[in-house]
């Protein structure tokens, strides 16, 4: 009996020590402010020959507010695929082609004065 109440008691007080850890919160990384180098890693389209559907795929190396644009063969912007702050790592969006003309066109990535573009082809049997 003694040991049941010594057990309770340990539990009671372990539940009262116990804390949430709190919620992660968004905060620059001070390093890569003053640094102000390279942050995006990686820019790619999969399939990038495609008929209605791609995924465009970027690696933040740190925080940044975020500009993804869609521009067509005269650079002119068709759509703003990602907008706003976003942590550093990796990150996707699904880009619908369905009302877009066969044809080239140009992925603009710019984060905090990086900029990266890449080229992707729509064409209506995705090859």
């Amino acid at each position: 009996m003694r040991t049941l109440m010594l057990f309770i008691i340990a539990a009671l007080l372990l539940g009262a020590c116990a804390k949430e850890a709190p919620e992660p919160e968004f905060r620059p990384d001070s390093r890569s402010v003053r640094d102000n180098k390279k942050i995006v890693d990686n820019l790619f389209a999969t399939p990038n020959v495609f008929a209605s559907n791609s995924i465009i795929r970027y690696k933040l190396l740190s925080y940044g507010e975020v500009k993804l644009e869609l521009l067509d063969s005269e650079l002119s912007v068709v759509e703003i695929l990602d907008e706003g702050f976003k942590n550093a790592g990796d990150h996707h969006v699904n880009v619908y082609g369905g009302f877009l003309a066969d044809g080239k066109y140009t992925v603009r990535l710019s984060v905090r004065g990086d900029e990266r573009s890449i080229v992707v082809y729509k064409s209506r049997d995705g090859q």
